[in-house]
């Protein structure tokens, strides 16, 4: 575990442990709209992506959901991670790990 994040996600974060990321990791993913428990499988739909760079790696998000996101689901999901970034950014920088930590851009499946 790299950081036990102080801001608790309001989403359901995983990963798809079968497909690798950037960072080497399984590649991390977002569900809005469905509570899950540690290990639980998701059936969902991959909405968009949120292109995250950490520690000059590419750490991508894909951002899941059985809908489409309305614009404000959308900016919350950036929001969050442009925070967790922040936070991330500062423990790096204790801890005096070089390189970039933050959101790069988004792309949606659909336009809003």
């Amino acid at each position: 575990v790299d950081l036990v994040s102080p801001l608790p996600c309001p989403w359901a974060y995983g990963s798809l442990p079968e497909v690798l990321g950037g960072d080497g990791d399984p590649l991390d993913a977002i569900v809005l709209g469905c509570s899950a428990r540690r290990d639980d499988a998701v059936p969902t739909v991959v909405q968009g992506v949120v292109r995250f760079l950490d520690a000059d790696c590419p750490d991508d998000k894909l951002v899941c959901a059985d809908r489409a996101l309305t614009p404000r689901q959308r900016a919350a999901v950036v929001a969050f991670l442009r925070s967790y970034a922040l936070v991330k950014r500062a423990v790096q920088r204790w801890r005096a790990v070089p390189g970039a930590t933050r959101v790069l851009e988004a792309y949606w499946s659909q336009p809003a």
